[in-house]
């Protein structure tokens, strides 16, 4: 953060009841708080993170998760279709429909999330460029 980055991003990666089968050492309320305090610096333009869907997660939950997000003001978020990496890893339990991906996208964006992109292929580095300028677009028309 004293580098004063465009983007400070920390995934939060998955919803908060599914976070402790994925994220063995990371913690959803910490993580959190790691984007909360990013924001209260101040010393980044915007804060971001990402999450997966895919997992089991519900529809219910991934609103949440879009709502804890924003309430800890993440400016972005990326959420994305979870692949497993290996078969020893945590096993895909869906295959989300694009729709789906678009009612989220939808959703964030209405309850003020800046910047969000939203499908099966999108990654949380996912063209950090557009998304910065996508995010002070919406920064500027808000303040008209």
């Amino acid at each position: 953060l004293n580098e004063k980055p465009d983007i400070f991003n920390h995934n939060i990666e998955t919803v908060k009841e599914i976070s402790h089968k994925i994220r063995h050492i990371a913690n959803y309320d910490r993580s959190l708080k790691v984007l909360k305090y990013a924001k209260k610096t101040n010393k980044a333009i915007f804060v971001k993170s990402g999450f997966m869907v895919g997992l089991g997660e519900t529809e219910k939950q991934v609103k949440q998760t879009i709502k804890d997000l924003l309430f800890v003001g993440c400016d972005i978020i990326t959420i994305g279709q979870y692949l497993q990496p290996n078969k020893h890893k945590y096993p895909i339990k869906a295959f989300i429909h694009p729709d789906q991906f678009k009612m989220y996208e939808e959703y964030a964006t209405s309850i003020g999330i800046k910047c969000v992109m939203s499908g099966p292929f999108v990654r949380s580095s996912f063209n950090a460029e557009i998304l910065k300028n996508k995010a002070l677009q919406t920064t500027k028309a808000n303040k008209k």
